[in-house]
């Protein structure tokens, strides 16, 4: 509770989030990732000591285009919202997609996601992982991540109405991403590069995009299977203030291309957004 309060940015409430929980339930590394509450997609994404940079867009594509277990969307609705990959797949880890493609290969073993709600809300999600080596996580480990997420969604929440808080003009011209079948980049234009440099992320890996653009890409994709228009939102912190990407798909569905669009939030896109963070009341 005193490091909620403590004024840190989103970055450093994460590094020291994670040395907390590894004093009673220990791991090798981990995942972070903040939330839109409204669309569960991640408007920043952070590697603690895990995955090479080059996996963290395969991370997106396993979240929004494939089945796995243990989605955060799932956990969120889920009466305990905290739960071990070894749990899920009755102790069998290669029934996972994401273990045997992405996890393993980093070498590690079992998984424990977490997904932080305050209220309900869907503030951040957490992904812990252990060593190939290490024995798996237990009930009781993600008995205890459960009873910590609503204190992780607060100072999360206390995180980003920090780094969201303008600073400065920046430029209102909106940025297009253009992706490829596979998430490969097309063409992005100068206005988006601008807009990509303001969002609170780690760098990505050279020719990779943040996770939020992937993951806005293919959730679009997955509302046109779905049936649907093939779009996709997210309201997304930056250091000059709070920004929009709409994800959409271009032209024949079979070519999966996928455009983002990056520009700064109006007022009544966020307002609701900022009425949750300070948890106001109607």
């Amino acid at each position: 509770v005193e490091l909620c309060h403590a004024g840190l940015d989103i970055a450093e409430f994460f590094d020291e989030a994670g040395r907390l929980v590894r004093r009673v339930v220990p791991f090798d590394g981990f995942c972070s990732l903040t939330l839109d509450p409204a669309t569960l997609l991640p408007t920043s994404h952070f590697t603690h000591n895990s995955m090479r940079p080059e996996d963290v867009p395969r991370l997106a594509e396993n979240e929004y285009a494939h089945e796995d277990f243990n989605k955060f969307a799932a956990l969120a609705r889920s009466p305990r919202p905290a739960a071990a990959l070894s749990e899920a797949t009755e102790g069998v880890l290669e029934r996972s997609a994401r273990y045997r493609e992405i996890l393993q290969s980093n070498g590690f073993g079992d998984e424990l996601r977490l997904t932080a709600l305050d209220d309900a809300l869907a503030w951040a999600c957490f992904a812990f992982y252990r060593a190939e080596t290490e024995p798996n996580f237990d009930e009781a480990d993600a008995h205890l991540g459960a009873e910590v997420s609503a204190v992780l969604a607060e100072g999360v929440r206390c995180a980003i109405l920090l780094a969201a808080a303008p600073t400065a003009e920046g430029p209102d011209a909106p940025g297009l991403i253009l992706l490829t079948k596979g998430g490969k980049i097309e063409a992005v234009t100068p206005a988006a590069e601008r807009w990509l440099a303001e969002l609170i992320t780690p760098a990505p890996a050279a020719g990779r995009l943040p996770q939020v653009v992937n993951a806005v890409a293919y959730r679009a994709l997955l509302a046109a299977e779905g049936g649907g228009e093939g779009m996709a939102r997210a309201r997304v912190p930056s250091a000059s203030g709070w920004l929009v990407l709409h994800g959409s798909l271009v032209g024949d569905r079979a070519e999966r291309r996928t455009a983002v669009i990056i520009e700064p939030a109006r007022s009544p896109e966020i307002a609701p957004l900022i009425v949750e963070a300070y948890g106001l009341s109607e």
